[in-house]
């Protein structure tokens, strides 16, 4: 298994790309996964870092300005993911996410119900990909998904739900 570094890992949820598939285009050294997704964290990153304007950031990713807000929001959870604590509250959030993506699109049909559960199952594979990375497995992180938000768990050194 490829261990994706953390840019990689980052270009992965920026793009929406299952961990497992992006990591088979590393292993075959697809230049559109090695390179151009990668570099375009690099410049999101840069770009945070040093404050970039939309335009500047337009031009470094070549994408329209009218694009600009929907990658940095993006790229703002594809962090938040990547930053999590564990495997485990990886898992949570890209949930979260698929779940508020759904509702925002439309869940009303079977059809969207599916494609939501297709989401989850890849959220799950990605989940597996992580925990595989840290040689660990999910009931090591039982107590951690088993927490409820309106539960008090800092007196068994679990962070409460927010």
């Amino acid at each position: 298994m490829i261990k994706l570094k953390r840019i990689e890992l980052l270009a992965a949820e920026l793009f929406s790309y299952s961990l497992d598939n992006y990591a088979d285009h590393i292993e075959i050294g697809n230049v559109r996964f090695t390179k151009l997704m990668p570099n375009d964290v690099k410049a999101l990153l840069t770009a945070e870092k040093e404050n970039w304007t939309e335009d500047q950031i337009s031009k470094a990713l070549e994408i329209e300005i009218s694009q600009v807000r929907d990658y940095l929001e993006r790229f703002k959870i594809a962090k938040k993911i990547v930053n999590a604590i564990n495997p485990s509250e990886s898992f949570r959030y890209a949930v979260k996410q698929s779940i508020k993506y759904a509702i925002e699109d439309g869940l009303n049909t079977e059809e969207d119900i599916d494609n939501l559960v297709i989401q989850i199952c890849y959220k799950a594979a990605d989940l597996g990909y992580l925990l595989e990375l840290e040689s660990k497995k999910l009931s090591d992180y039982s107590e951690w998904l088993r927490r409820d938000k309106n539960a008090d768990y800092t007196g068994v050194g679990l962070p409460n739900l927010e």
